[in-house]
């Protein structure tokens, strides 16, 4: 509720998309997707929390430092995040 006054004002400027896509990325600053929804963030964690800093980049896993095994548990590991990032968006 606090993002409703910057989203308003982002519809009528014509700037909603990129707004809510700002609104989003702070949010999962504070609630990182790997959090159980039935978890709230430490006291610390979001005391720490720089809406500036830029987001930790994701990267694949490296297929020639990993066993076969090891590659396909992290690639499903990578494609189960996507997933829950895309719900917790709600964008199908």
């Amino acid at each position: 509720m606090a993002e409703k006054e910057r989203y308003c004002r982002a519809v009528d400027s014509d700037s909603k998309r990129d707004e809510l896509a700002n609104i989003q990325r702070r949010f999962f600053k504070r609630f990182p997707v790997e959090l159980p929804l039935t978890e709230e963030p430490s006291p610390e964690h979001l005391a720490s929390v720089d809406d500036d800093a830029p987001d930790p980049e994701i990267l694949e896993p490296d297929r020639e430092r990993l066993s076969p095994e090891e590659y396909e548990k992290e690639m499903a590991k990578l494609e189960d995040r996507k997933e829950l990032l895309k719900k917790r968006k709600g964008v199908d």
